[in-house]
């Protein structure tokens, strides 16, 4: 999944869906989502979540709960990728 793809709202259905429930859940359509996409479907949850007012952003960035999920998106993500490299090394 690119961030910056044309049909990026689509593609971001199920990151967000998982993000709203709570679940760190970091691999999509066999692809592990960046760091980037990460951040980026945090902003977007935290907007859907909050509502698209100015205080959304500052609000989730408060939210300890909410960015320990995203820290935890980002830690299995970093280690999904890694795993992928070795396999492919591996074979």
């Amino acid at each position: 999944m690119h961030a910056l793809s044309p049909d990026i709202a689509q593609r971001l259905e199920e990151p967000l869906h998982w993000v709203q429930s709570g679940v760190p859940a970091v691999e999509f359509d066999d692809a592990v989502l960046t760091p980037w996409q990460i951040v980026l479907v945090g902003w977007v949850g935290a907007i859907t979540l909050r509502g698209d007012q100015p205080a959304s952003l500052p609000e989730a960035t408060a939210d300890l709960r909410f960015n320990a999920l995203l820290v935890k998106m980002l830690e299995y993500s970093s280690v999904a990728t890694a795993w992928r490299d070795h396999e492919r090394a591996a074979s």
